[in-house]
């Protein structure tokens, strides 16, 4: 028992540094007065918690990255679009600024 209670909180101060939550480690640490039964079960239910929360984390930070990655190339897409219809309204000055406008803009997204 004494292995698997030592294994467990070496687990959790390494997830817990990960996820730079270092602190509520400590308080965990000094939550605990014995070594048992009862609170190697409390540090093995706290790390598949964790580890869960974590790998919540791993799969929002992926969809952040994806959502980034599709925004730029739409970006890209539209910036490069009107870049082609540029040759569109040359003598026109009022045409000239919305194009100028067009340019400028960028898509954004709340996440």
């Amino acid at each position: 028992m004494l292995t698997v209670f030592y294994k467990g909180i070496k687990s959790l101060e390494v997830v817990m540094e990960e996820l730079s939550i270092e602190y509520m480690f400590t308080r965990i640490l000094n939550s605990l007065y014995t070594v048992d039964a009862q609170e190697t079960l409390k540090i093995l239910v706290r790390l598949k918690l964790i580890l869960n929360y974590r790998g919540k984390l791993v799969k929002i930070f992926k969809a952040i990255e994806v959502r980034e990655r599709d925004l730029k190339n739409l970006n890209y897409a539209v910036v490069k679009g009107d870049e082609d219809s540029l040759g569109d309204g040359l003598d026109d000055p009022i045409q000239q600024k919305t194009n100028q406008d067009k340019r400028n803009k960028t898509i954004h997204t709340k996440i």
